[in-house]
């Protein structure tokens, strides 16, 4: 069964789908693209010690409630800020509220409630339009139930992410810099992390702090965390995901309590009579249908070189759209590398497609796993665009085309030992060994 890591839609890629982060100009970010250095260093005892006793602070704690001021900040000409303030309440085993609005707004935009087993989201103000909704039936039906719509959602403890859904709230806000759902026991990035470095000592208002910087993922990520003297939580919180162009994040915490009393009325929520459940489309209803002639496109590789999918035509290709900062995707590289060093001499293809990240994490996610298929490395309008054509709007994004250049399938998200990915280039004609993929 695909676990939740696996399937869970990219949170970049809700954000832009419910269209809550403008896009940069290729020409503006273009000049300081590769300008980031990886500065991976090593990891301090005293530091990390910090980080886990917040951790600690935060897992061991009965109920916590903040508020925050949030921002989304770039120094890059062109660059739209994001500002949006958010309220939480978090309590054990499994309960939470968030009530997020833009800056400045008269009300809140969208507000999540975990009751236990599910989340719900609505909208006092009125739901904001997503991408599917801006013509057509859906368009109509947008316009009917705006005001009376809601969201619901399983949430097994330990097992969901508050951080990947409040981006659907509306207020500007596409993801909180710390994962919330950590205080039920959900794991968040903790595998990716590789170290912890201490930044001196600052004061936060009236708050002593401790300074950490968190590294995740080889420093494609990173975590800055002012933590209280007095009770080992964040008074301030900063996160840079050095994708092509770099998004800063900026937390500013306030009303920290730890253990108040919060009444389970609060984490209570059910639609009213005549409201209706608001379902996403199913992610691979963007996706090309099997027996669609699969467009051609020219893009540059990670090597500078020009790939064409037609110099491609007369093989099995596997286009595996990725991305350095998906965790999904990272588990899922090495076993796409195996297939293609398995199969390639019988005429099968891998493709990998990076549209958003800068080289010198690209070249070193490859070096680390091995990776020799080619890969296309290119941020150009004219990439994205392509990709967008695929219907890619969530990572990763698999596609399997045969010898005539004809999408056999298409699908979002990783299952273990790339099932699907075995049948459909089985279903392509590829003479396969039954015991290629790993139950």
């Amino acid at each position: 069964m695909a676990s939740l890591q696996g399937l869970r839609i990219d949170c970049l890629v809700v954000m832009l789908a419910v269209g809550l982060l403008s896009r940069f100009t290729w020409e503006m970010a273009s000049a300081q693209a590769g300008e980031s250095e990886i500065t991976i260093f090593k990891d301090e005892p005293v530091a990390h010690a910090l980080y886990d006793r917040m951790i600690k602070t935060i897992r061991e704690a009965n109920s916590l409630s903040f508020e925050s001021d949030y921002r989304i900040t770039k120094d890059v000409k062109g660059f739209n800020p994001r500002h949006a303030t958010y309220r939480c309440w978090l309590k054990k085993p499994n309960q939470f509220r968030v009530e997020a609005s833009q800056f400045g707004g008269d009300a809140d935009s969208g507000i999540l409630v975990g009751d236990g087993e599910h989340l719900w989201i609505y909208w006092p103000g009125g739901k904001p339009r997503t991408v599917w909704e801006q013509s057509g039936e859906l368009a109509k039906e947008y316009e009917k139930h705006r005001m009376t719509s809601y969201m619901k959602k399983r949430t097994p403890q330990g097992d969901h992410s508050v951080l990947h859904e409040v981006g659907w709230l509306g207020a500007d806000m596409p993801w909180t810099v710390f994962e919330l759902s950590m205080f039920h026991g959900s794991q968040d990035l903790e595998s990716y992390l590789d170290g912890v470095r201490y930044s001196g000592s600052e004061w936060v208002g009236e708050v002593e702090c401790d300074v950490i910087e968190v590294s995740f993922m080889k420093y494609q990520r990173s975590r800055y965390f002012w933590l209280s003297r007095k009770d080992h939580l964040p008074r301030k919180l900063k996160q840079v995901i050095r994708v092509f162009p770099e998004i800063i994040t900026h937390e500013l915490w306030s009303n920290v309590m730890v253990n108040p009393a919060i009444s389970d009325n609060r984490f209570s929520w059910s639609p009213p009579a005549g409201w209706r459940e608001f379902k996403r489309p199913p992610q691979e209803s963007a996706f090309l249908k099997p027996g669609t002639q699969a467009p051609d496109f020219e893009l540059t590789s990670v090597d500078d070189e020009t790939i064409r999918l037609s110099d491609f035509r007369g093989n099995f290709v596997l286009l595996f759209n990725w991305r350095v900062g998906c965790q999904s995707c990272l588990e899922e590289l090495p076993v796409v590398q195996e297939l293609y060093a398995k199969y390639r001499d019988k005429g099968l293809i891998v493709l990998g497609v990076n549209t958003c990240d800068v080289k010198k994490f690209v070249t070193k996610v490859i070096e680390q796993n091995g990776v020799d298929f080619p890969n296309i490395l290119d941020t150009s309008p004219d990439a994205v665009k392509a990709m967008e054509d695929y219907g890619v709007n969530a990572f990763p994004v698999s596609y399997v085309i045969d010898r005539k250049g004809k999408v056999m399938d298409a699908w979002a998200g990783y299952q273990k030992g790339d099932k699907r990915a075995f049948e459909a280039l089985k279903e392509a004609g590829l003479q396969l060994e039954e015991a290629t993929h790993q139950e």
